[in-house]
């Protein structure tokens, strides 16, 4: 709900479910012998068969809820259905306020009641909600005549053996100097992502503007980050019979001119490709100056690259000699599936990345503008 009102509702939206959870203490079983919750009686049966009960319910969910994101299109009737698995979740969460028996009422002698509680919890709420640091980027750079551009399937935030590698990640692209990166495999707020916003998280340590394309459940998609000034930014879902996707867009300031950047993730199929970069192609239109990257899933010699390539863009790898440009996986790449394309710039530089902060490597290339 606060994803779609947004603003003032929207936090107003986040602190009503807050004060809801909060009513849900006294009776949790795991805190009843806390002196600031309610004590259950004697005979009250708190043992294992509740918990494991409940550890099922949590795990059918959880899986209920991976399955309408990542992995929708291996069950149809998953598809888009997150957010009535949240509706579910929260509707249980709340049981224990509609059942709560009335042995379980607080006692006098408590020395904090709920109202005290659920005060404390809003005031929390309100300082983490209104003390969020500046999100304005760092001053772009000076006007230099080039420009570098990067891609990254950041794999949620992961490494390849599913380490937890966002600050990695961060470095590596730190080190490439890139102004733009294109990024793929974006969690923002899921739990399998420990409720991080990666492409936000990314942002921030890097002190970069971000435009981030929700494709799947509004949790999960592509990204880009930016350290040029940002003059105008959209984003729009692109046809996906298996896994949703969208193409990103941002036009952006580089002293000497200005430049249109389109991010994408294509399919796993090479028919859902074609459609995609058809219709991605179709609203990049005649574009002059533009960069168009991402994780392609797709070969130098496949159908969709011929596509690509009869639209007028350059592979700045194939301008400058730089094959073979092996991406993934990170351990041991042998396939080239992550590209940046150039269009109206020259290339100068290509490169791919040695870090193994995700199970893609991060690529990099450096274009000069066409005087």
């Amino acid at each position: 709900i606060g994803r779609h009102l947004g603003g003032i509702p929207g936090v107003l939206a986040l602190l009503f479910v807050q004060f809801l959870l909060v009513l849900t203490v006294p009776a949790l079983p795991s805190l009843a012998s806390a002196p600031l919750v309610a004590r259950a009686p004697a005979d009250a049966k708190l043992g294992g068969p509740a918990w494991a009960a409940g550890m099922i319910c949590f795990f059918v969910l959880h899986l209920m809820f991976a399955f309408a994101f990542t992995y929708p299109y291996t069950i149809p009737a998953f598809r888009n259905s997150g957010l009535i698995v949240l509706l579910v979740a929260g509707g249980i969460a709340l049981l224990p306020i509609a059942f709560r028996p009335p042995d379980l009422a607080r006692l006098p002698s408590d020395p904090v009641n709920n109202q005290v509680l659920v005060a404390l919890a809003l005031a929390l709420i309100g300082v983490l909600v209104w003390s969020s640091p500046n999100l304005s980027p760092a001053p772009g750079p000076e006007p230099s005549g080039s420009v570098k551009v990067a891609t990254y399937n950041i794999h949620y935030g992961y490494s390849t053996d599913w380490g937890h590698s966002l600050e990695d990640q961060a470095q590596a692209i730190e080190q490439s100097r890139a102004d733009l990166v294109f990024l793929q495999e974006v969690d923002a707020g899921r739990i399998t992502s420990y409720g991080v916003d990666n492409a936000l998280w990314l942002a921030r340590r890097l002190e970069m503007s971000v435009v981030f394309a929700p494709a799947l459940e509004g949790l999960s998609g592509i990204a880009l980050l930016t350290r040029l000034p940002l003059l105008g930014s959209d984003w729009a879902l692109l046809p996906s019979e298996l896994e949703q996707t969208a193409i990103v867009h941002a036009k952006l300031d580089l002293g000497e001119g200005v430049m249109d950047a389109y991010g994408v993730w294509l399919g796993l199929e090479e028919g859902e490709r074609m459609r995609q970069v058809r219709a991605a192609l179709g609203m990049i239109g005649d574009a002059e100056t533009a960069v168009f990257g991402g994780d392609m899933n797709c070969w130098p010699d496949s159908p969709v690259y011929a596509m690509i390539e009869n639209d007028n863009w350059i592979d700045p790898f194939v301008a400058m000699g730089h094959l073979p440009a092996h991406t993934a996986p990170a351990l041991g790449p042998y396939e080239r599936i992550d590209y940046v394309w150039a269009r109206g710039m020259e290339p100068m530089d290509a490169q791919v990345s040695s870090s193994l902060a995700s199970d893609h490597r991060l690529v990099v290339v450096e274009l000069a503008l066409n005087e």
